[in-house]
């Protein structure tokens, strides 16, 4: 991988952390939708205390997961159209190739 692609890999990480919800809105998502931290972390591939990390701001997702969470959260934000995260870019979700649903940026 040459610089160029490696500093345009760098900066869309860059911008996806920018765009995660706060630690509070995290959690409250996770906990409106019924999913306990165990839950949440099995379909993320991490583990309970790691989702428990990112719902205090200790920790943000590293970059393999951090796709999944704002896609995730996206989902749960228009489920339940939760007003306190309507001025949030990037947690309006569209399809993707291979059927799959990406946050938009």
């Amino acid at each position: 991988m040459d610089v160029e692609a490696l500093l345009a890999k760098a900066r869309k990480q860059a911008h996806a952390r920018d765009i995660l919800p706060s630690p509070q809105q995290r959690r409250s998502l996770r906990e409106r939708s019924g999913l306990a931290q165990g839950d949440l972390a099995r379909v993320l591939g991490v583990s309970a205390s790691a989702v428990c990390r990112y719902e205090t701001g200790e920790r943000t997702p590293r970059s393999d997961v951090l796709h999944l969470y704002l896609e995730l959260l996206g989902h749960l934000k228009l489920a339940f159209n939760d007003e306190d995260l309507a001025g949030q870019p990037g947690l309006v979700t569209t399809s993707a190739p291979h059927g799959r649903h990406v946050a938009e940026e």
